[in-house]
């Protein structure tokens, strides 16, 4: 009787367990999906790829894993990384490449002898670790604290997991990289820290933004090494092969804003566009989103020079200003929500703050459905932009349900920034 009594609220404190079944049966299914090299016809989507935009529009798995791929493979060629799709790539199919060219480096070097679904699949494994390490940094985050089963459980149970692996995308590693920063920012391991953020920046290059974070902590030598380190390996990545800098930056700021805003973005800038276009000119429409990412952007630095915050929330605060103010956000960009309602939940129990942390925990509960595609999609597999008939109210709802937990997870972060307690909690 006393072993069972000892055992069982442990047995019940690590419900949460149960959960991973979930994450592994989405890398199960995409992995048995992936064809063997002399297939020449993929099978049916399985169930999961009806949920999102994403991943109905698409040929098949991997699709933005291939243009790593195949960059890799003309980085080490000497070919241009951004020039246009080409018919006699190696990769089955791929959007053109669009960042940096280091991760285009690595990604030949390390999987570019091998055959494209092979690389796909070691890829696959690269997500999953990336996800397990989230998960063990969430779980030393909240240490003690009694909703840590829910918030490993709301990582373990979102279905966004199966997109970005279907995909092949960067965010969650994008977003393991930012969380590592946090937490080892919380931790007072500054170097560790800023080797996290300049991973995430080789990645992605929003993180960027987050330097303002470490600059108002008076970190300006290691963030300064960090910096110079970074632009010698972007320069000598861009120079090695020959890649041209001016072709990076028109993919990425010289395209029209416009082109972005089509059925699969539910940014909140898709929907400010959404209402703003009835009463302006698209030009106008421009300026005016121009602005608000500048103002928005500008005053979440702002607001972080003048409270000061610690590392860790300075860090999400950033990431989810980022979300806010992009342009173009798919589905698969709200994985960046799982780690950032994480640290403010962990950082308002800490400090008492009850309202941040319902709102994070509603950002976290929020994110567990796969949002409303499959309910209004009346479209065939592989159209390109599936809601182009869906009504007004359609096409706004598609949008607000996703909008829910960014809303939840920036007000939580906001909360906690001019929380007056937040210098004695640090």
């Amino acid at each position: 009787m006393d072993t069972q009594h000892r055992t069982s609220p442990k047995l019940i404190h690590h419900w949460w367990v149960l959960c991973l079944l979930i994450p592994l049966f989405h890398f199960t299914t995409v992995l048995i999906y992936t064809p063997d090299e002399n297939q020449s016809a993929l099978p049916d989507p399985p169930a999961q790829a009806h949920w999102f935009v994403d991943s109905w529009r698409m040929p098949g798995p991997g699709i933005d894993f291939f243009s790593f791929y195949q960059a890799g493979l003309e980085y080490y060629r000497g070919e241009s990384i951004y020039k246009p799709l080409r018919p006699d790539a190696e990769a089955p199919y791929f959007y053109p490449y669009r960042y940096l060219p280091p991760l285009a480096a690595v990604s030949g070097a390390t999987l570019g002898w091998l055959s494209p679904w092979n690389a796909y699949r070691i890829w696959l494994g690269l997500i999953m670790l990336s996800f397990f390490a989230s998960l063990y940094m969430v779980h030393r985050l909240l240490a003690g604290n009694p909703l840590r089963s829910f918030v490993l459980a709301a990582w373990s149970l979102n279905p966004l997991l199966f997109l970005e692996l279907w995909i092949g995308q960067v965010n969650l590693i994008t977003a393991t990289a930012l969380l590592a920063a946090a937490y080892w920012g919380k931790q007072k391991r500054i170097h560790a820290a800023l080797g996290a953020w300049s991973a995430a920046v080789l990645l992605k290059v929003y993180p960027l933004i987050i330097g303002i974070v470490f600059v108002r902590k008076h970190l300006l030598k290691p963030l300064g090494i960090t910096l110079l380190l970074l632009v010698v390996a972007v320069l000598l990545s861009f120079v090695a092969a020959g890649q041209s800098m001016g072709e990076f930056w028109g993919r990425n700021f010289n395209s029209v804003i416009t082109a972005n805003f089509h059925s699969g973005n539910q940014g909140f800038a898709m929907l400010l566009f959404y209402g703003l276009r009835h009463a302006f000119s698209m030009d106008t429409c421009i300026v005016l989103l121009r602005l608000w990412q500048v103002l928005l952007i500008g005053g979440a630095a702002a607001v972080i020079w003048y409270r000061k915050p610690p590392i860790s929330i300075g860090v999400m605060v950033m990431a989810v200003t980022y979300l806010l103010s992009y342009h173009n956000v798919w589905s698969h960009h709200f994985l960046l929500l799982l780690p950032a309602a994480s640290v403010f939940l962990a950082e308002a129990w800490s400090r008492g703050h009850k309202v941040p942390i319902i709102l994070a925990g509603l950002a976290l509960a929020t994110l567990l459905h796969p949002g409303l595609f499959s309910l209004f999609n009346e479209v065939a597999y592989l159209d390109f932009y599936p809601g182009r008939g869906w009504t007004s109210p359609q096409q706004l709802a598609f949008r607000l349900v996703r909008l829910v937990p960014l809303i939840c997870a920036a007000i939580s972060g906001t909360m906690l920034l001019f929380d007056r307690r937040q210098r004695s909690a640090s």
